[in-house]
């Protein structure tokens, strides 16, 4: 049986182990954001602004997860591309 690695595409990543983890690994972020924000001495956001922001975060997470899986190498670089826009773009609009 053959080891699969992470550049490997998978035919049902949502079927996998290894999606779901990262999945997990995607909601540790979104439920520690409010504890960081008192530990540097920000006021934190209203609950609807953080339940808004996780939900969209958990969403991009996991659909960029899914399409590496799905697709490989090729899926890598997609949503390595995508990565790189959106950073352009929130660096344009700052």
């Amino acid at each position: 049986m053959r080891d699969l690695n992470l550049f490997d595409p998978v035919p049902a990543p949502h079927r996998t182990k290894r999606f779901w983890l990262f999945v997990a690994l995607g909601i540790v972020p979104i439920l520690c954001a409010p504890l960081y924000m008192i530990l540097i001495d920000f006021r934190p956001f209203s609950f609807r602004v953080q339940t808004q922001s996780g939900i969209i975060t958990l969403a991009m997470w996991s659909a960029f997860w899914w399409m590496g899986l799905r697709f490989g190498r090729a899926g890598w670089f997609a949503v390595a591309m995508l990565m790189f826009g959106l950073v352009i773009f929130a660096w344009l609009h700052g």
